[in-house]
């Protein structure tokens, strides 16, 4: 019989010592943060799309790009997560294709056939069927890059931008694309290796930006190009992979903040502060006491793929001409509102809820599944003891009817007596896995 010891576990030292301690013992307002980045491209864009000049701009780049980049963080945060805890290949592509695309399909068929030939008949314009399906085909498929979107007839005509009905969705295409990378990664290297690659692919694209910034304004590419919001990707992906050795508490908040705010300060933010802002904004989520902000109805999503078209049919209506930025800015974030509660309630959600049905496995994988490990990759390999929380183990879990294994409940924990086959299962499972598979939970709905 294996028994268990709390002296190994998260819940024994209620004070974390480190990001993967942190994000496993304690809630996060991550949700909440990618509703603020959401928040913060719409309010970005009103500039431009109202013919109002130049973006804010922060330390030489506009606030919609510094939120461009902490999404791309998150992901990789997140992403990586989500990989290192998957045995099946399969599996993760599978959720990462239902988290992106009918969301993405749904929100390109809405403007195509909804709100263009809409906006296009109120206002007096031409609208083209068949620009309306290239739209659709283009866009769906990541087939329109750079740019990633088109015009519709000629329903943008005379507007401050009368190029694009969605410009935003060109983002999508990388992100997808560092998807790909990350699952392959994670399918042909060994969990260091994968480590090792990882920072690789974050070193190549900083001194990428560097060789840039020798040549032409570095700015631009950050702003206009993918190799800044690559790099922001796998910097997240770095945080992850290192989180066990990442110190946690407020004084280590505040001094990566001021590396932060030095590094932008002196004007090397186009290449140098990826990976210490990245970690800010993963810190401050964790600080901030908003984990039930997004926690149903996650709209980040929904605000970042519907906040342009909704904004050019206020242009269409004359808006920017009545008001200054700030107030088309307010009054775009109030009425992309019911488009991303729409696309979360009817189009999000019943999607994730088949993902996690399909999730749904009898015998001991589905227990595994629930195992948090903290520390070092391959931390807890040797012992012959393993705790699930009761919150990690379900009561489905301890009634399962998987052979020569039973649970039973000490205080707030659930004990499990594992058979030689699941414990050495479980042992494949954790050398694949990074520490804090606390935030599985969070990363599946992601």
């Amino acid at each position: 019989m294996f028994r268990t010891s709390r002296t190994n576990t998260p819940d024994a030292d209620h004070q974390p010592h480190t990001l993967g301690q942190a994000f496993a013992s304690r809630p996060n307002s991550l949700n909440a943060v990618r509703l603020g980045l959401a928040v913060t491209v719409v309010f970005s864009h009103s500039w431009h799309l109202g013919g109002y000049g130049e973006e804010p701009q922060l330390f030489k780049l506009g606030l919609g790009t510094w939120a461009v980049l902490a999404f791309f963080g998150i992901s990789g945060y997140l992403i990586t997560g989500s990989r290192v805890s998957q045995e099946s290949s399969w599996r993760f592509f599978r959720a990462r294709i239902l988290r992106i695309l009918p969301g993405l399909w749904f929100s390109v068929a809405m403007v195509a056939c909804a709100i263009a030939p809409t906006a296009a008949a109120l206002s007096g314009r031409i609208y083209s069927p068949a620009d309306a399906f290239s739209f659709i085909v283009h866009n769906g498929l990541f087939l329109s890059q750079p740019s990633g979107v088109s015009t519709i007839g000629e329903t943008l005509s005379g507007l401050p931008d009368e190029r694009f009905w969605n410009a935003p969705l060109w983002t999508l295409f990388w992100e997808a694309f560092c998807y790909v990378v990350v699952g392959l990664l994670g399918a042909i290297l060994r969990p260091r290796l994968f480590a090792i690659a990882a920072g690789l692919l974050f070193v190549v694209g900083t001194a990428g930006l560097l060789l840039v910034s020798r040549t032409e304004e570095t700015s631009y590419w950050v702003s206009n190009g993918p190799i800044a919001p690559l790099t922001a990707f796998f910097a997240g992906s770095v945080i992850y992979l290192q989180q066990h050795r990442v110190h946690f508490s407020v004084k280590s908040v505040l001094g990566w903040l001021s590396l932060t705010g030095i590094i932008a300060a002196t004007g090397l933010s186009n290449y140098l502060i990826f990976l210490p802002f990245i970690l800010c904004t993963i810190l401050f989520s964790l600080l901030v006491p908003l984990k039930h902000v997004g926690r149903r109805h996650d709209i980040s999503y929904g605000v970042y793929i519907y906040g342009w078209p909704v904004q050019q049919c206020l242009a269409m209506a004359g808006l920017q001409k009545l008001f200054p930025p700030t107030i088309f800015a307010a009054v775009s974030l109030i009425a992309v509102l019911p488009f991303a509660w729409f696309s979360c309630v009817a189009v999000e959600r019943p999607v994730q809820k088949i993902a996690k049905f399909m999730e749904r496995k009898p015998g001991y994988h589905q227990m595994i599944r629930g195992i948090n490990t903290v520390g070092p990759i391959g931390h807890s390999l040797n012992r012959k003891s393993f705790t699930l929380t009761h919150e990690q183990a379900p009561g489905r879990l301890r009634k399962s009817n998987t052979p020569k294994r039973a649970g039973f409940k000490v205080g707030s924990e659930t004990r499990v007596r594992w058979n030689k086959r699941a414990v050495s299962t479980l042992k494949r499972r954790v050398e694949v896995s990074a520490p804090g598979n606390g935030l599985k939970r969070f990363i599946n709905s992601s």
